[in-house]
C-alpha cells in the first residue's frame, strides 16, 4: 500500500490507500468517455491503469472495454500454453498474404508449426483478438 497526498477527501491523515479507494478517487475525477479509448467502440467500460503502478495521476488511467482491458493487461497470456505473444499473433495476421508470405515462411520465422500458423490466420485459435 502507498500513501497518497491528494486523496484527503477519502482518507484520514497518514492512512494508506486501498485499491478500491484509489479507483473511487479516479472515477470521480476522470471523465468517462462514451467509447473505449483503444478500439473506439461503444461498449461497457472498465477503468484501466496504464503503468501498473496505480498512481493517483489521472493521466496514468484510461477507460477500456473488457476485451481491450484484458489484452492491455496481458492476462490471457498467463492462461495459455503457447510460444507466441499477442503481438506476434497480430503480426502474423497482418503480414500473411497468400503467394507472397507463405504460412511455411511465417512458421519458420516464429519457430512454430505450419498448422499453428494456419489456425491463427483462419481464426481457429486466438479468435478473441
Amino acid at each position: 500500500m502507498r500513501k497518497l497526498k491528494k486523496l484527503n477527501k477519502f482518507l484520514l491523515k497518514g492512512q494508506e490507500v486501498s485499491y478500491d479507494t484509489l479507483h473511487k478517487y479516479i472515477k470521480q475525477n476522470l471523465e468517462k468517455p462514451i467509447y473505449c479509448q483503444f478500439c473506439r467502440q461503444v461498449k461497457k467500460l472498465d477503468l484501466a491503469n496504464k503503468s501498473g503502478n496505480y498512481l493517483e495521476d489521472l493521466s496514468d488511467w484510461l477507460y477500456l472495454c473488457r476485451k481491450c482491458h484484458v489484452r492491455q493487461d496481458n492476462r490471457l497470456i498467463i492462461y495459455l500454453n503457447t510460444k507466441l505473444t499477442l503481438a506476434q499473433v497480430a503480426f502474423i495476421r497482418k503480414e500473411y498474404k497468400p503467394r507472397i508470405i507463405s504460412q511455411r515462411k511465417l512458421a519458420k520465422m516464429f519457430n512454430v508449426s505450419k498448422t499453428a500458423i494456419s489456425d491463427i490466420v483462419n481464426n481457429r485459435t486466438w479468435n478473441y483478438l
